[in-house]
C-alpha cells in the first residue's frame, strides 16, 4: 500500500466533513432503487458503463452482462467493489449483509479472516483493508453506514441481493470483467460506445461541475463529450432523488432538458433518461 493511501485514510478518518475526491469517503449501499428501475431497461449482454459508488450498481448489472465499465473520481469506490466481490465470493447471504451493516461495533475479523482466504489478486486492495480493519473500526467518517435495520429495505433496492440471485452471482462473479476509469464524469476519456451510461445522482451536482448556467452547461457537455459514446438508441440514466434534480426547479429542467429526456416514476423518487437520436434543439 503506498504512502499516499496511507495519509488518505487518516486524513478521511479526521474528518467527516470531505467532498468528493479521488480519496474520499465510501457509501456502503446504495440509497438508489436500482432493482425497480432496472425493470425499464433490457441490460441482457449490452454495453454499459455505470458510475462506482457503492458497487452496488455494477453487482445488480453482473446479474446480465459478463463484462462491464465503470468510473468514479474516487478510486477507493473501486476498492470497497472489490472487497464486496470477494465477500460475495466467500459469504452466504446473511453472513455478507451481516458484516457489511451496523449489526456489530465494528467489521468482524473473523468474517474478514474468510473473505482474506479467497482473495487471490488485487493484493495492494486487500492490503488497504487490513489496516483500515486493523487500526479503526467502521463507526469512522470513511463509511457511510447503513444500519442494520434498512435490512429489509436494501434487499428490496438491490436484485442481487435477493436470496437466488445472490448465489447465481456468487458463482459467477468469478467470470465476469470490471473495468475501471477513476475520473469524474466531465473527465472522461473513452474510446468505445455504450447502449446504457448510468450516472446515477451525479445531476444533484451540476452547480460544483458547471460555474455558469448549470443546466445549459449540462446538456451541452453530454451533446459534446457522452453522447457521442452512445450506441443509436443508447440511454444516459441518471437518478432523481424524491423526483428533483437538486437547486433547479421542474420548470427550468423542463425548459432546458425537453429534447429526448423522460422521467420515469421509481416509488418516490424519479429517473431521468435521455435517448439517442434525432436533432438536439438550442445548443
Amino acid at each position: 500500500m503506498d504512502k499516499l493511501d496511507l495519509e488518505a485514510i487518516d486524513y478521511i478518518m479526521a474528518s467527516s466533513k470531505l467532498k468528493f475526491s479521488t480519496r474520499s469517503f465510501i457509501y456502503t449501499f446504495t440509497n438508489e432503487c436500482i432493482k425497480d428501475y432496472l425493470k425499464f431497461f433490457d441490460l441482457k449482454s449490452k454495453e454499459i458503463l455505470t458510475v462506482t459508488g457503492s458497487g452496488d450498481h455494477i453487482l445488480n448489472m453482473l446479474l446480465d452482462v459478463d463484462n462491464i465499465d465503470t468510473f468514479d473520481i474516487n478510486l477507493y469506490a473501486y476498492y470497497f467493489y472489490i472487497l464486496k466481490s470477494y465477500a460475495l465470493i466467500t459469504l452466504e447471504l446473511d453472513e455478507y449483509l451481516d458484516f457489511f451493516l451496523d449489526k456489530e461495533s465494528n467489521y468482524s475479523k473473523k468474517l474478514f479472516g474468510k473473505i482474506k482466504q479467497n482473495w487471490d489478486n488485487n493484493f495492494d486492495i486487500k492490503h488497504f483493508f487490513d489496516y483500515v480493519f486493523t487500526k479503526y473500526d467502521k463507526h469512522t467518517p470513511l463509511f457511510t453506514n447503513n444500519k442494520y435495520s434498512d435490512r429489509e429495505q436494501l434487499i428490496k433496492n438491490n436484485t442481487y441481493l435477493e436470496e437466488k440471485n445472490y448465489y447465481k452471482l456468487k458463482n459467477d462473479i468469478s467470470n465476469k470483467t470490471v473495468n475501471f476509469i477513476n475520473s469524474n464524469l466531465t473527465r472522461l476519456n473513452l474510446d468505445k460506445k455504450y447502449d446504457y451510461i448510468f450516472i446515477s445522482n451525479i445531476t444533484d451536482y451540476l452547480n460544483n461541475m458547471f460555474n455558469t448556467e448549470p443546466l445549459k452547461s449540462y446538456k451541452k457537455f453530454l451533446y459534446k463529450s457522452i453522447i457521442p459514446h452512445l450506441k443509436e438508441s443508447g440511454k444516459l440514466v441518471s437518478y432523481l432523488y424524491n423526483g428533483n434534480m437538486i437547486g433547479f426547479n421542474d420548470s427550468e429542467v423542463d425548459e432546458i432538458l425537453n429534447y429526448g429526456f423522460v422521467k420515469k416514476e421509481v416509488n418516490n423518487d424519479k429517473i431521468l433518461i435521455y435517448t439517442k437520436g434525432g436533432t438536439w434543439k438550442n445548443i
